[in-house]
């Protein structure tokens, strides 16, 4: 579709593919076991399932970093949503790029990643990682941090790790067996919080010299000492690949980093793909083609990172792009709970949600759902998902099944229906397993898992070999003989007296839920049975602890008040003392420590050890008139009050911010902010108060009004969060000056500023409209062209949606068409310089616009269309879609939702409510293109927990 005409813009009638989603209860086959069954749920898996974590409000920090990428389970490929771990900084010097990289120069996302490793600290962010780090740990030794894992305090468990993918020039890569669990996994080490993650390489190569290192001879007894880079001799091309978070019922949530590196073995003492008792050298084609092998890993992750180094070392381009996100958080779990007596009969759901019946029947309540998911999250722990090796294991511990490889593989493919797809299980599918084993549970739900755990190819059919499996484990557990003239008595009347057999003597998965349901399959009620109950005994074994929070409540959120047990308990000084300016500016800021202000326990107030990224971030960053940032808000300042200049003052202020502003200079402000943005959700989430603001297109007199009024002692003591809906550039004559001030805010205080993308921070459109000629004209072609694309993969990086105190959907166009769950969102891809072509969602959201019923009514009479959705073809911008009120109503009910904001249309008074008051337009750019509108903002607060407003402020420019 060309994009010429794109503003009053243009449209594509697109409806989104539906994502490919597993279904929950599943089957397979084996031999004599007790065996489940279920037809099939109406829940399924999304496999690249990624959402933000929602429960728990976290103490501020400095930095708040969630992915995209970022769903949700971990799929064999994984989704991109949100991560907060930190603003990450490397101070070591890594080596040159992966080798596919300098071929390939145009790969945008690869040389992102490569940035990302560039700077890889851990920063502490609002969000925070997690937990204290246990104090009996020992930090100083780095043996004491690598490969712990096992049944042990979860805290020591769940911390954050990362996790190295290798690959040797001879296309193998190692493997590590874990300590307390029977299988492999990647070479990995725990990182602190405070720590430089860079300090992990040192770790695995500790470790891998421990390992590959010659016994030392007499004659090198003296030289034992670690060598001072041994990073440097062993691995190289490192990049990050993946970003896993997973919440834990203690309402923090553990962040695992898998990265990407290359064994060059520069010195001849150290080699590759020698074994030994903890580490395994393995081909990559063995990795991806070896059943028996692939048996033997602990999480999936292995095979999703070989085909990666498969591909880089037949200098391939990755076929899947990275870094990328997931997430897996408390609504994840919490969705299977359920109130029994909500789902008894006569109200039973008959559509709507058969996971719920099937855990209501098992009797898990809601402490038994957040137990299992203790025990997986620990067991499975530091992969996402679990593998056959892993459930045999816990199996085993359990004593759920005879200690039986053929029964326990049948029951693991029967509980995870698309093991052929992927040789791991979700969550819900482990859950729900569980259930259909439990002894107590006499759903006709169970009758699926039966049938497919006797089809013993998977092929969806059984034939009479099947049946007869299943007539003997009939008259086994009915305690009646199983002489095979007996059973094949049996089996003959059976299929008999049934409608079982279709045409070619095979038994559809349709017929036998439908004979098995009606109760004229005799004795199935017996099949796929666990050795004892379930849930008794996963709550007296104790093998994994039950996390609470400190409410006492799974995933409860901190409560802040005033009484003694949920007041916060914990303040200390702040590192730095500020001195304003009559204008409300920053003037001068000073260490405390430097001052002579009083008596101050230094040890005790600062809390040096757990602040001094924030610390660091402060003096080297915000507190720093000379950082990129600082020194781009002291030019850009200088166009205070612009208007109000004589032209020929104008012009010479212009001239000297452009001058000012160099390339360089917006090289650097882009490289930042996108490491921020990189690792932002594309849904960000915002606590209230929060001001919204929409279109600013480049009015720099407007945006430093709004300081002024709005945010005056930003970035270091601002109070209310600022969220702006995109279109920061175009058709105004400073987009410049505009996007330079918001990237330097978003660098300065990236948990107060947010930025969303608008249909105006794109390529083709900046194209048609102002921002590449002003960019050319400002910067002369050749340097024009190069800071329009800085900026361009900055954009590329923005976060599409808001959500407000989890209540107020915020986006720059509107709504989309294509999917109703905000879920869906976190799929879209990051980064994303194609939104037309790479993601239909995205394009809807940036690109549609409300209408009233009557406008709605109208244009399906012009199109001669007839639609229940709410949403009819644009035709005023000729892509994206009308939505009507209905559609709203739609939209919101479905994601518990109570308002939407958004911008993308001119106001006259700056806002406009539409839909019922349901929805607001606001607008922030004064007498846009020489008209005589206003510009406002929104303002969103909220009383208590309960309560809120949303209150619109007209603003004076």
């Amino acid at each position: 579709m060309d994009t010429n005409n794109k503003d009053v813009d243009r449209g594509e009638d697109q409806n989104q593919n539906q994502d490919n989603r597993d279904e929950v209860t599943g089957i397979s086959k084996t031999s004599n076991v007790s065996k489940i069954s279920s037809p099939k749920s109406t829940i399924e898996i999304d496999a690249d399932k990624s959402t933000f974590f929602t429960a728990t409000k976290h103490d501020s920090s400095f930095l708040m970093v969630d992915g995209n990428d970022a769903k949700s389970t971990m799929p064999a490929s994984q989704p991109s949503e949100v991560l907060s771990c930190g603003l990450m900084s490397w101070k070591e010097e890594i080596p040159s790029k992966i080798d596919f990289e300098s071929k390939t120069n145009t790969n945008q996302r690869s040389l992102l990643a490569q940035n990302v490793t560039d700077r890889l600290d851990s920063i502490g962010s609002e969000m925070s990682l997690g937990f204290e780090v246990p104090t009996d740990l020992d930090a100083t030794n780095p043996q004491s941090l690598v490969i712990r894992d096992g049944p042990d305090l979860y805290q020591t468990i769940l911390r954050t790790v990362c996790a190295y993918a290798i690959r040797c020039s001879h296309g193998r890569m190692p493997v590590q067996k874990l300590k307390n669990h029977s299988g492999y996994w990647l070479p990995f080490a725990y990182a602190n919080e405070d720590e430089k993650y860079s300090k992990t390489i040192d770790m695995i190569i500790e470790y891998f010299l421990s390992e590959t290192k010659p016994t030392p001879t007499s004659k090198d007894s003296n030289k034992a000492a670690k060598p001072k880079d041994s990073s440097a001799k062993f691995l190289t091309n490192l990049q990050l690949y993946n970003i896993h978070r997973a919440q834990i019922p203690d309402g923090q949530f553990v962040s695992r980093y898998i990265f990407l590196a290359q064994w060059i073995g520069s010195d001849s003492k150290f080699t590759c793909c020698k074994d030994n008792a903890s580490i395994r050298w393995l081909s990559l084609a063995e990795v991806m083609g070896s059943k028996k092998i692939s048996d033997t890993f602990w999480g999936n992750e292995i095979q999703m990172t070989a085909s990666v180094l498969n591909e880089l070392h037949l200098n391939k381009i990755p076929s899947a792009k990275f870094p990328n996100i997931s997430e897996f958080t408390s609504s994840e779990v919490l969705k299977y709970t359920t109130n029994t007596s909500a789902v008894s009969a006569p109200n039973r759901p008959t559509t709507a949600n058969q996971t719920m019946i099937m855990l209501c029947d098992a009797k898990f309540n809601e402490k038994d759902v957040i137990k299992v998911y203790c025990e997986y999250v620990q067991h499975c722990y530091p992969s996402a998902n679990m593998t056959y090796c892993a459930f045999t294991e816990y199996i085993n511990k359990m004593d759920f099944l005879p200690n039986d490889e053929n029964i326990i593989r049948s029951v693991y493919r029967a509980m995870s229906p698309s093991w052929r797809n992927r040789n791991f299980m979700f969550f819900n599918e482990f859950l729900l397993g569980l259930a259909a084993l439990d002894s107590s549970n006499n759903s006709q739900l169970r009758c699926g898992y039966i049938f497919r755990y006797y089809d013993r190819n998977s092929d969806n059919f059984l034939d009479e070999e099947d049946f007869k499996r299943i007539v003997y484990d009939i008259r086994d557990a009915s305690m009646m003989s199983t002489d095979p003239a007996a059973v094949q008595k049996d089996c003959q009347t059976r299929l008999s007296q049934l409608n079982l057999m279709d045409d070619k003597k095979r038994i559809t998965y349709q017929n036998f839920i439908r004979e098995a349901t009606s109760s004229r399959l005799a004795g199935i009620g017996q099949l796929f049975r666990a050795n004892r109950p379930v849930i008794e005994t996963i709550h007296s074994r104790h093998l994994y602890e039950y996390i609470f929070n400190k409410n006492g409540k799974p995933f409860a959120p901190k409560l802040l008040g005033t009484c003694p047990k949920c007041r916060p308990k914990s303040y200390s000084l702040a590192y730095n003392a500020v001195k304003l300016s009559n204008q409300g500016r920053i003037e001068e800021s000073r260490p405390l420590v430097q001052m002579n202000c009083g008596e101050i326990d230094v040890e005790l107030q600062f809390k040096k050890k757990t602040n001094e990224i924030r610390v660091k971030h402060s003096t080297e960053v915000v507190f720093n008139e000379n950082s990129a940032a600082n020194q781009v808000l002291s030019i850009i300042r200088r166009m205070v009050d612009f208007n109000k200049l004589p032209h020929e003052r104008k012009t010479e202020v212009a001239q000297y911010v452009i001058n000012k502003l160099t390339v360089d200079l917006i090289i650097q402000l882009c490289k930042e902010v996108t490491e921020i943005l990189l690792i932002e959700p594309r849904v960000v989430k915002v606590n209230s108060p929060c001001i919204v603001l929409g279109d600013l297109h480049g009015n720099i007199n407007d945006l430093l009004t709004y300081e002024r009024q709005l945010w005056p002692l930003a970035p270091t003591a601002n109070a209310p969060n600022i969220l702006f809906l995109g279109d920061y550039v175009d058709r105004g004559d400073y987009s410049i000056e505009v996007i330079s001030y918001l990237f330097a805010m978003k660098i300065l205080a990236p948990t107060k500023f947010f930025l969303l993308r608008g249909n105006h921070e794109i390529r083709s459109i900046q194209r048609n409209f102002t921002f590449a000629r002003e960019c050319m004209v400002k910067y002369l072609y050749q340097n024009g062209q190069r800071v329009l694309e800085e900026f361009n993969q900055a954009f590329d990086h923005l976060p599409l949606v808001g959500i407000i105190d989890e209540s107020i959907f915020c986006a720059h166009g509107g709504i989309p068409y294509s999917v109703s769950k905000i879920e869906d969102l976190y799929k879209i891809p990051l980064p994303l310089p194609e939104p037309e072509i790479q993601s239909k969602v995205a394009w809807e959201i940036l690109w549609s616009d409300p209408v009233t019923d009557e406008e709605f009514n109208q244009v399906c009479q012009f199109k001669n269309q007839s639609t229940d959705s709410g949403f009819v073809d644009n035709l005023r911008r000729s892509t994206g879609y009308y939505f009507a009120e209905k559609a709203s109503r739609n939209f919101l009910k479905a994601n518990n939702l109570s308002h939407i904001i958004r911008a993308h249309e001119l106001e006259t008074d700056g806002y406009r409510f539409r839909h019922s008051g349901l929805l607001i337009t606001v607008f922030s750019s004064s007498r846009y293109c020489n008209t005589n509108n206003k510009s406002a903002a929104v303002f969103v607060n909220s009383h208590s927990n309960n309560e809120g407003f949303i209150k619109v402020i007209a603003l004076e420019t």
